[in-house]
């Protein structure tokens, strides 16, 4: 019995860890000036209606009136309420600058950190607090409404899975009281990798469910495509059984498809394993790295006819072997093509300046 208790800790520990790993948030890039500006191509422009804008990439530039909908990611919080004194809050006036009046402006609420949305969510005059002054500041600013991306890693257990439900349904609920839009961001994987989410149940609270279909494979983890189009026997989930398993639990009406425009470059050994952590870089840079002119030794790039994604491999300066993974636009639109044969029409993208 002893034996078997000890096993049992132990078999919990390293899930946890695992979902550690699996969960890490992909770090800002760095992004060269000269090659930020977001300038699709024609077929590409004409079904992009909606782009996120994170905080680190503003410029001093309109974003492309190819968008009609932004959404600036974001400010975050803590148990006193919204954090003002870091940059997503104080870049809110820049955000207004970089875009025009003509468009539908959505404030997301970041909370990534599992330690404070715990302490948050154990704690409902924290709750409350975040709420009340994430709407005061929407309607100040006069954004259309509020996006929640609320992560959490942990087990599944149920006073978990509730108090994130209870949380979601109270930010609905006042948000619709001030006449604000409520929507929520959701990872891809949540039907994969075990997380302590009730999807059917927040879908209720939404009126716009944001689906982050990229970062499948991690910095953190083994090479591979950003989310891999098919390919489930190979990387045991993908884009098509994702969009399935979304489409079954939520309304297709709701549902907003969100495409990461990026890539992770790897260093790896001779059997192609990573021996350190991958170095995220956007679209934009890895055209400019690898597509344009790759000049690194030994460089090899093709699309993967199973992920429908770039593949890079090279020899750096050290000899040291590296694997490169990145979604572009043609991977893009085959995945919107799936899309519509599945009845979903709305997308968005991740992110400015990354393309």
């Amino acid at each position: 019995m002893k034996w078997i208790l000890f096993f049992g800790i132990l078999g919990i520990l390293i899930f946890v860890s695992f979902q550690l790993r699996s969960n890490k948030k992909k770090p800002q890039l760095s992004l060269s000036p000269a090659v930020s500006s977001v300038k699709p191509s024609e077929e590409f422009q004409d079904q992009s209606r909606i782009l996120f804008v994170p905080y680190w990439t503003l410029e001093e530039k309109v974003v492309s009136d190819t968008f009609d909908r932004l959404i600036y990611f974001g400010i975050s919080a803590n148990t006193e309420g919204i954090d003002t004194k870091e940059d997503g809050y104080k870049k809110i006036t820049k955000f207004y600058k970089l875009a025009d009046t003509r468009r539908d402006k959505y404030l997301t609420l970041r909370m990534i950190d599992s330690k404070a949305n715990f302490a948050i969510l154990e704690n409902k005059d924290a709750q409350k607090n975040v709420i009340n002054q994430t709407i005061t500041l929407a309607k100040e600013k006069e954004f259309t409404g509020v996006v929640l991306d609320l992560e959490v890693i942990g087990l599944p257990f149920n006073s978990v899975i509730n108090q994130i439900n209870e949380f979601v349904k109270q930010f609905y609920t006042k948000s619709k009281e001030n006449k604000l839009e409520f929507s929520i961001m959701l990872f891809g994987d949540v039907f994969y990798r075990v997380r302590p989410y009730d999807v059917k149940k927040i879908a209720q609270y939404g009126d716009k469910i944001f689906v982050m279909s990229y970062d499948f494979h991690k910095a953190g983890g083994a090479p591979g495509p950003n989310f891999p189009f098919s390919g489930k026997e190979k990387y045991g989930y993908d884009f098509k059984t994702m969009t399935d398993n979304f489409s079954k639990i939520v309304g297709i009406e709701k549902l907003v498809i969100v495409f990461g425009l990026f890539g992770y470059d790897w260093t790896v050994d001779e059997n192609n394993h990573a021996i350190k952590p991958g170095v995220a870089l956007s679209l934009n840079n890895a055209k400019k790295k690898f597509l344009q002119n790759c000049e690194f030794k030994n460089c090899s790039v093709k699309r993967d006819s199973i992920s429908s994604e770039t593949e890079v491999h090279y020899k750096d300066a050290q000899e040291k072997n590296h694997i490169v993974w990145f979604e572009d636009e043609e991977s893009v639109l085959k995945k919107k093509e799936y899309l519509k044969e599945k009845g979903i029409t709305k997308t968005a993208f991740w992110a400015y300046s990354y393309f």
